[in-house]
């Protein structure tokens, strides 16, 4: 998200769209407006905009998101009966008692 907002607080003349993922950012241009625009004195589209997102992962490396909190959510979860039809087996592929399982998967890792 820090890198997406970077993206867009400086954004290129001919970036179309700019779509944030998990772990990934998409960046849509029109090769012909970047390339006649700021990164014109570069060799390539390419290697300009390789130096541009290099350039917004140094300065974002470690930042939060302007704006952005984290949040906690309460997830009621059952772990008995029919609410838990794959505990045993996932506790015996996995080597574990059902009580591990269960701690594993509520705990933060």
């Amino acid at each position: 998200m820090a890198i997406h907002d970077w993206l867009q607080a400086h954004r290129l003349a001919g970036v179309l769209d700019i779509i944030v993922a998990y772990s990934s950012v998409t960046i849509y241009y029109d090769p012909w407006i970047v390339r006649c625009g700021e990164l014109r004195d570069d060799r390539s589209v390419y290697h300009g905009l390789e130096r541009f997102l290099v350039r917004a992962w140094e300065e974002t490396e470690g930042e939060e998101p302007a704006g952005q909190k984290g949040h906690f959510f309460r997830v009621p979860v059952c772990y008995e009966g029919e609410y838990a039809p794959d505990l045993e087996w996932v506790a015996r592929e996995k080597g574990l008692t059902k009580e591990e399982v269960i701690h594993l998967h509520h705990s933060v890792i």
